[in-house]
């Protein structure tokens, strides 16, 4: 049978956990599919759990001369992928044995899916279970349901429609800091393409343990959280600009993202509830100004207003208690 899905894994420093990761994908009884690691930078330790695996010609293995970090090793990856299918398989993680079967099940009775995804339990450090409900419908509402309800990047650990990473061009995009909730600005950009589906089962095991990658954002005091969360929200506001039709829509996209910026009913990662006024309003001058200097949303044109303006109607929507 030939391969459906690739299977991208990135490595970096991942020899204790590898083996166990990658014996849960053999495990599947879903056969077709290939298995790439890119290994981050030289690491004999982790190059050699990976060449315990290449006599099973489904493996590869390419060493990166230098260090990329998780997001541009990852797109890396991506690009690679020529099959049907792409999923990304964190080192650390593991797969029921039907993960990749029910997903691709599902995938095939929803061609408009850019992803199919299930539910995760963490273990390790932390014990938690992610339930990311589907985002279906048109593009504008896929956008709005992620900018209202949704942070946690469940579906980014799903099956993802190659064709969609093609046409939307990948989706991963660095930021200045530490590449904060990257995965969750690469749903959206899935979502410009189709929809999100949820099968509801968990058929995924998220590790945590002190070296995740993601573990340095939880240890950041309210200031640097304050930053990396207005940074996310321009990351995804430019994402969802692209599949508005009207200016209308527009508008309803930016005050949309204010409310995630300001008072997100999608995660507790800020203390909501304790912000004041004062502090919504200097987030939202922190928005306005990335957004002006960083110039990827040409926000004055597709609101059709002047800076000025956009900034006393922003305030507006803080002072009224939206």
């Amino acid at each position: 049978m030939n391969s459906t899905v690739t299977i991208g894994i990135p490595v970096y420093h991942g020899e204790e956990f590898l083996k166990e990761t990658v014996d849960s994908l053999l495990a599947q009884t879903f056969s077709a599919w290939r298995a790439a690691f890119s290994i981050d930078g030289p690491d004999l330790a982790s190059e050699d759990v990976c060449r315990q695996y290449l006599a099973d010609p489904r493996f590869s293995l390419t060493i990166q001369p230098e260090r990329l970090g998780w997001v541009r090793n990852i797109s890396w990856l991506q690009r690679q992928a020529d099959t049907e299918f792409w999923c990304y398989q964190q080192q650390d993680d593991l797969l029921h044995p039907s993960y990749l079967e029910m997903l691709i099940e599902e995938a095939n009775r929803r061609p408009g899916a850019a992803v199919v995804y299930c539910d995760i339990e963490t273990f390790g450090d932390r014990t938690q279970r992610f339930e990311g409900e589907s985002v279906v419908g048109s593009p504008l509402n896929r956008q709005l349901s992620l900018l209202t309800d949704h942070f946690a990047g469940v579906a980014f650990r799903g099956l993802t429609r190659v064709s969609a990473l093609v046409e939307t061009g990948g989706g991963l995009v660095e930021n200045d800091v530490d590449n904060f909730a990257a995965e969750t600005v690469w749903i959206a950009t899935m979502a410009t393409w189709g929809d999100l589906v949820r099968v509801p089962a968990t058929l995924y095991r998220k590790r945590y343990h002190a070296n995740n990658a993601h573990a340095v954002w939880l240890s950041w005091d309210r200031s640097q959280r304050v930053h990396a969360w207005t940074t996310h929200c321009h990351d995804i506001l430019e994402v969802a600009m692209r599949i508005a039709e009207s200016r209308a829509e527009c508008w309803l996209l930016w005050m949309t993202t204010l409310n995630r910026l300001t008072a997100s009913r999608a995660t507790s990662y800020l203390p909501w509830a304790d912000l004041a006024d004062e502090d919504r309003a200097a987030m939202i001058d922190e928005l306005l100004e990335r957004t002006r200097r960083l110039a990827r949303i040409d926000l004055d044109t597709l609101l059709g207003a002047s800076w000025r303006v956009i900034g006393r109607r922003s305030h507006q929507f803080i002072a009224a208690g939206v």
